[in-house]
């Protein structure tokens, strides 16, 4: 069973011209989705918390149409 359907569900036939950044503080985490979408060249992974990810994303001259998160949310200690 696959075991992250949205993003096989995003480098489908259905979305082929996507290009997906996976992003994740845990390098285990990135280990399994490289070993599931490795050989996808339009995923991308990258390892690294929220604020080097807002470093490297802004960085980049181009834009996300869709961003994604699970298990993000919950962990941010400073709440407005």
């Amino acid at each position: 069973p696959e075991t992250m359907p949205l993003t096989a569900s995003l480098v489908s036939r259905q979305c082929s011209t996507a290009h997906i950044t996976a992003i994740d503080v845990n390098a285990a985490m990135i280990a399994c989705a490289r070993s599931e979408f490795g050989s996808v060249s339009a995923v991308e992974f990258v390892t690294c918390d929220s604020t080097e990810a807002e470093r490297l994303l802004a960085r980049r001259q181009s834009k996300f149409d869709v961003v994604v998160s699970f298990f993000f949310l919950h962990w941010i200690q400073d709440r407005v």
